[in-house]
Formats: structure tokens, sequence, C-alpha cells
């Protein structure tokens, strides 16, 4: 929107900061993050949710020399969401 007469789009506006934040992982939200991989793959195949929390596991060797990067959502101390990275 541009205010009238003016020619530069109008400023915009201030939202609140989100509830959670996005940011690498501590050590010690290890398990969190084994829960929360294990329920969202595992939704439909308990076993499948186990092995793909492994293969996180896995991962984190490469993550941890460089090749990658892992990062979580969290909010109020609790792990909502994790990604990682590789090249393949």
């Amino acid at each position: 929107m541009t205010p009238a007469g003016t020619g530069r789009p109008a400023p915009a506006a201030s939202a609140p900061p989100p509830p959670w934040r996005i940011r690498a992982p501590e050590a010690a939200e290890r398990p969190g993050i084994t829960a929360v991989v294990g329920a969202v793959f595992g939704a439909g195949d308990e076993a499948e949710g186990r092995t793909v929390a492994a293969l996180v596991t896995t991962l984190r060797r490469w993550w941890s020399d460089g090749r990658g990067f892992e990062l979580i959502a969290e909010a109020d101390g609790s792990v909502l969401g994790h990604v990682g990275m590789t090249r393949a």
C-alpha cells in the first residue's frame, strides 16, 4: 500500500515474534529430537519411526564433522520439530 501522494510503500506493521525459535540443538535435547522424529515418522508404523530416529542419530556424526547441519524448532524448552540437511 502506498500512502497517498508519496509514491513510497507504507511501513510494514510490526508483528509479534512467534512463540517458537529455530536454532541449532544442544546435546541435552537429543532425546526430545528422537521422540519428535519417532512420533512423526512412526505415526502409521512405530517400527518406521524408530528406524528414522536411528538414522538421525547416525547422520549426527556427519553433521558434527561439518557435512551438513541440523536445526530444531523449540518453545518453552520443548522440541517441536527437527530438520537435518546433508549433501546427497
